[in-house]
Order: structure tokens, then sequence, then C-alpha cells
């Protein structure tokens, strides 16, 4: 699988990233999966309002606003932002999983960050501003950031929870049972 891969519909348009690869192991600690997607948000926000956006993986200057846009808003720097609930709606979308965690948007707002990352030829009426996606540089700058952690995060076993030894195998009753005990059953 690659590190990432978008969706992009008018319900959805989102960016998975494959921990795994990024990591070369999966995250099983949610807390550092969050704190990966709220880097990852945090990075994709910064660069939009910066003017910038990503299109398959490259880089790109954002399509200039028409001047009647330019005037209406009182900028030229194109940002994606009028009122800010676009870019504010992009939130964590899948954590669940230990190898990949998914960022986007899936509300009211889609259709709108459809249309930004499609343009014109996907049927939208603005031009082709596509922002919600990483450049292979952003992915290394969020793996840079938090390798020591994930390789620090160690895994605990069932067997090793339950105190018992390694070579010792577990029935579905040895696990009721430690269930029941940890309840205080």
């Amino acid at each position: 699988m690659a590190k990432r891969s978008l969706k992009i519909t008018q319900s959805e348009v989102s960016l998975k990233l494959n921990l795994k690869d990024i990591f070369g192991k999966s995250v099983p600690n949610r807390s550092i999966r969050e704190r990966i997607a709220d880097d990852v948000k945090t990075t994709i926000i910064n660069r939009t309002l910066k003017g910038y956006g990503v299109d398959d993986g490259t880089p790109i200057k954002f399509v200039k606003y028409s001047p009647a846009y330019e005037k209406f808003k009182g900028q030229t720097n194109v940002d994606l932002e009028l009122s800010g609930s676009m870019l504010n709606s992009i939130l964590p979308l899948d954590l669940q999983d230990s190898d990949a965690l998914t960022i986007g948007i899936a509300n009211k707002d889609a259709p709108k960050a459809h249309g930004h990352t499609v343009g014109k030829e996907g049927g939208a009426n603005v031009p082709k501003r596509p922002f919600l996606d990483m450049t292979e540089r952003e992915i290394a700058q969020v793996q840079r950031k938090f390798q020591k952690e994930v390789d620090s995060i160690q895994r605990t076993t069932a067997k090793e929870a339950f105190g018992q030894k390694p070579s010792v195998a577990f029935t579905a009753e040895d696990i009721v049972r430690a269930l029941d005990q940890l309840r205080g059953k």
C-alpha cells in the first residue's frame, strides 16, 4: 500500500495515511495516532492558508482568484478561506486501525472541498485547488517528528498483561476468567 491515498466524493474528501509504510511499524497507541492526525491537519491548513496545495503528491501554487472575487474578498492571496468552516471541518475520520489513519471532511462542507479538489474539470464552478493531501516531504516531516515516539511503544501482549509466561497458551476460558478477575467477580 502507498503511504497515502485519497477519497474524493461529494460526501467525503479524505486523506488516508499508511502508518506502517511511514513508520515501518503499526502505531498501536491511539493517543499518538491522534497527535499525528492533528499534526497532519495543522500542516494542511497552514500550507493552504499560504496559497499552496498538493495535487497527486506534488506541491502546487493555487490558481488565482478572479479579479471580481479578489475585490469581494479584499485580498489576492488564495487561502480557500471565506468563513473558515471548510478548513476547520478537517477532522480525524478513522483512528481505529493501528496501521493507518484517515483525516478529512465528511460533513456539510464536503461538497465545497470536493469542488476545490476536482475543479471545473470535475464539474465544479471553481478552478481546481486541491488542498487535502500531503507531499512526500510533508510526510517525511511527520515521520521525523514522531518516529522516536512510535519506536518507543512497547506492545503489551495479553500474556504479559495477565502475568503469565509467554509460553503458556490461552484458551477462551482463560481470557474470560482473567476478565472476570479484573472486574472483581
